[in-house]
């Protein structure tokens, strides 16, 4: 829930959808995050059943309800252009949950059937709400699927995109947590390019063409920062950090960049990449954004499991 009421966006997934939902002027309502509001609405609706509240408190209820999510599946599908399939399943619960209590005069053979589906639609759509929303549990990945830098000093892999929002914002949470750790603690990055992002794939071909030229570090501020990142920029960023020209272009026209991405994007297919950014600290596994405060407390527990 704390990602839907945060400021900032704490996720890309791969599918699309979701992110995309959770990142638009419809992730919250008047201050409140949407799937409070799903919880709220079926909450209050499994418990007007239990009491038994009148019927037309529960009419009531359900008309709001199920209006609420027309409208919500309608600015997905109009405004902000994906559909995140938590959300309708959601969103054709609180309709079915309508359409059951807004009949007219059911049967007694209806209203036990009503009394079954009500229940098992509000508490799926519960279930939904819960599951779309909790934080993904960090977990370890096999040491044999993440490059090591040194035997001496921690790894920190990334899987990025640089026109990710999350991944960026993730970016600079790194960044201010890293101080202080810059001879404990490499980076090593791993591009998944989105096909969403216009200029994802561009930016992760230049980045890949600095670090063979020494400049990953710079670069990645950079990219991660930029407005722009057509090929032409990436260029010019690529040059402003200290890539010589000359270097940049002949690794830009070769088989480098792409072959470097595919191998990427194999890596995330071996781990199970669902979304970015995905990153490890040591082998340690974690989806998402985190604050600057819990990043330097997950790389010294690392670097003090590693003196042991």
């Amino acid at each position: 829930m704390g990602e839907y009421a945060s400021d900032a966006p704490s996720i890309c997934g791969l599918s699309g959808g979701c992110d995309e939902v959770r990142n638009s002027a419809f992730a919250s309502f008047a201050g409140i995050p949407t799937p409070a509001l799903g919880l709220m609405f079926f909450g209050l609706l499994i418990a007007l059943r239990v009491m038994p509240a009148p019927v037309r408190v529960q009419r009531l209820v359900a008309t709001a309800g199920a209006l609420g999510a027309l409208f919500f599946m309608a600015a997905q599908a109009w405004l902000v252009g994906a559909f995140c399939r938590y959300c309708i399943i959601v969103d054709v619960s609180a309709i079915a949950c309508g359409a059951l209590l807004l009949r007219p005069q059911p049967d007694a053979r209806a209203k036990r059937l009503e009394g079954v589906l009500l229940p098992m639609l509000a508490a799926g759509a519960l279930y939904m709400l819960v599951h779309a929303t909790a934080p993904s549990d960090a977990s370890n990945a096999p040491v044999a699927t993440l490059d090591v830098v040194s035997e001496e000093r921690l790894t920190i892999t990334e899987f990025v995109d640089f026109e990710c929002p999350a991944c960026r914002a993730l970016h600079k949470e790194l960044a201010q947590a890293l101080r202080g750790f810059e001879d404990q603690v490499d980076i090593v990055r791993k591009h998944v390019p989105l096909e969403r992002h216009a200029h994802a794939r561009a930016a992760a071909r230049a980045y890949c063409c600095a670090e063979a030229s020494g400049k990953s570090e710079e670069m990645a501020d950079e990219l991660f920062t930029a407005n722009a990142l057509s090929a032409s920029d990436c260029e010019d960023i690529a040059v402003k950090v200290g890539v010589p020209l000359e270097a940049y272009r002949a690794c830009i026209d070769s088989e480098l960049p792409d072959e470097t991405i595919a191998n990427d994007e194999g890596l995330a297919a071996e781990i199970g990449l669902r979304a970015l950014p995905t990153f490890f600290v040591g082998t340690k596994r974690f989806e998402g954004v985190r604050e600057s405060s819990v990043l330097v407390a997950e790389i010294e527990s690392a670097l003090g499991e590693r003196l042991e």
